[in-house]
């Protein structure tokens, strides 16, 4: 499997057409193509052994992580961002800081806790976000 697995992703070439004007084939060093049905598969795989202490939801290409606070609580959530870094880094993955949104429901929303920060960047706190899940009931 892993043979198989590694013919089919290196050696992988590419090239751009502009009008009808069309580049040199590039060895590329790296990725998955897009739209392959393995993309999905190696990064859940990748990212297996990504153990955060909060409620960790992957799917595809994507992690969701939340926390359910008590009104007095304080959360664990840049800790968390801070865990993730620190994987990420080791893992060679880089995280898309302008992908990465907060968003606060409930009365926390009114007390307004400090940003969240990844690699020296605020995370953009949002009012709503959109996350794409297959439910399978059995």
């Amino acid at each position: 499997m892993i043979s198989w697995l590694s013919t089919f992703l290196s050696n992988r070439q590419q090239r751009v057409k502009i009008a009808d004007v069309m580049s040199d084939w590039l060895i590329l060093r790296g990725g998955i193509p897009q739209g392959s049905w393995l993309g999905p598969l190696i990064f859940l795989m990748l990212i297996d052994d990504l153990k955060l202490p909060l409620l960790t939801h992957k799917y595809v290409d994507d992690i969701t992580v939340s926390e359910i606070l008590a009104h007095d609580e304080d959360g664990r959530m840049q800790s968390a961002f801070d865990e993730i870094e620190a994987w990420s880094a080791t893992n060679y993955m880089n995280i898309n800081c302008k992908k990465t949104k907060e968003t606060i429901l409930g009365p926390l929303s009114k007390r307004q806790p400090l940003p969240l920060l990844i690699s020296d960047h605020n995370v953009e706190q949002v009012t709503s976000y959109m996350l794409s899940w297959t439910w399978v009931i059995c």
